[in-house]
Order: C-alpha cells, then sequence, then structure tokens
C-alpha cells in the first residue's frame, strides 16, 4: 500500500478489509485448498504451486486465554466454561464468519 514491500505473509483475517477494499491481491493461500472470500472471489492455495509446502503446512493458528500459574482450577473451569458458551452464540459464530 505504501510501495515499502512487494509481498507478505501474512492471515486472510488480518487482511480481509483491505483485500475487500481492493488496497490488497492476495496471491495465494497457505492451505491445502482453494479458498472463496465473500465478495473477493477464490484464493488459490500456495500447495498447487510449490507442493513440497505440504511438509511444513498448513500451521494451526490459535487463540487463547493466559491466566496466572497459580489460578484456583475452579476459576479455569468457569472461564472455560464461559469462553465455550460465548464461542457458541450467534453473535461470535457471525463475528467468526465475517472475519475468517
Amino acid at each position: 500500500m505504501t510501495g515499502e514491500i512487494a509481498v507478505v505473509v501474512t492471515s486472510l483475517a488480518e487482511q480481509q478489509q483491505l483485500i475487500r477494499g481492493g488496497k490488497l491481491q492476495p496471491l495465494a493461500m497457505l492451505i491445502p485448498d482453494d479458498f472463496a472470500v465473500k465478495n473477493v472471489g477464490t484464493i488459490p492455495s500456495a500447495f498447487k504451486f510449490y507442493p513440497g509446502l505440504s511438509k511444513y503446512l498448513p500451521i494451526s493458528q490459535a487463540i487463547g486465554m493466559a491466566v496466572p500459574a497459580d489460578t484456583p482450577d475452579d476459576v479455569k473451569a468457569v472461564l472455560a466454561d464461559a469462553f465455550t458458551k460465548a464461542l457458541q452464540t450467534d453473535k461470535v459464530k457471525k463475528w467468526a464468519d465475517d472475519n475468517y
């Protein structure tokens, strides 16, 4: 966008607004299959062009919470239960779908 770099490896979730706005052109996905982006089109899998990637990719992305090591187990259980319930709500599911 600023002309500083020609290519960058990043996640779809991080760049989806720029892609949708036509400010960033996705070249390929680092997953085995092509990926359809709503209102944009299909981004091809880099595995088609570089079959050796399958030795190293895909890498799973995870988002979690951290609490101090001495947090009581019952408190951790309450947090885990609340997180699990929140992930099942329509609002969070819609956010996840909208943001890949």
